[in-house]
């Protein structure tokens, strides 16, 4: 693990997952095979996001360059924020009108 601070004043937890059980890997990224050997986890107060793949001197890099990493990375997706929106229930709607 790491940490960071980015030029916006936020710190940064770095962490990485290497070789993750399949029940690991969030549902969003199972069509990414990029992730299924492992991903950098970045986590601040606001958000966590994934990189894939990633270079394994990681840890040697400066605060500019694991900032240059987490701009690159995507962004996680919660679940429970993407089935309380507008967007999802609209998808919803009309697929269950469909069957």
């Amino acid at each position: 693990m790491a940490t960071f601070t980015d030029s916006d004043g936020v710190q940064w937890l770095v962490s990485e997952v290497v070789d993750p059980p399949r029940y690991m890997v969030p549902r969003e990224l199972l069509v990414h095979p990029e992730f299924a050997r492992g991903w950098l986890h970045f986590r601040c107060a606001a958000t966590t996001r994934r990189l894939a793949p990633y270079p394994s001197s990681w840890r040697l890099l400066s605060p500019v360059e694991l900032e240059g990493l987490c701009r690159c990375a995507r962004p996680e997706v919660d679940p429970a924020r993407v089935e309380n929106s507008g967007v999802f229930r609209a998808w919803r709607s009309v697929t269950l009108g469909r069957r």
